[in-house]
């Protein structure tokens, strides 16, 4: 079952029904996201979501995904995770050293930012 629902013209709601997990995926179109760092603020914010801990540390089945274009941010999200508290977490996000490349940036300024020396460019 796929339902789209625009809210206020910014967030798109997509609730996907998965047999024995219900998720839904709030896209927003506001790109250049830092993936790692949202993540910890949504957990920090969140931390139920983090899923079952294993002994050595881990998370067994977390319960949040970030995904992060130029353009939207994804996440897939519990059903019943509380979206305008979702939504301030993301408006509030400042991005320390955002992780998506333009799409105007040279091929050598993108593989330079990944790491790579001239020398092996």
């Amino acid at each position: 079952m796929r339902k789209t629902i625009a809210l206020l013209g910014v967030l798109s709601l997509w609730m996907t029904a998965t047999p024995g997990a219900y998720a839904k995926t709030l896209k927003f179109s506001r790109g250049g996201a830092h993936v790692d760092q949202l993540h910890d603020e949504l957990l920090s914010a969140f931390p139920a979501w983090k899923g079952t801990q294993q002994p050595d540390g881990s998370y067994e089945r977390p319960l949040l995904s970030v995904e992060s274009t130029p353009a939207e941010i994804l996440l897939t999200v519990p059903d019943e995770a509380p979206e305008a508290a979702v939504r301030q977490v993301v408006a509030a996000h400042v991005p320390k050293d955002p992780q998506v490349l333009s799409p105007r940036e040279s091929a050598q300024n993108k593989l330079g930012r990944l790491g790579f020396t001239k020398e092996e460019i």
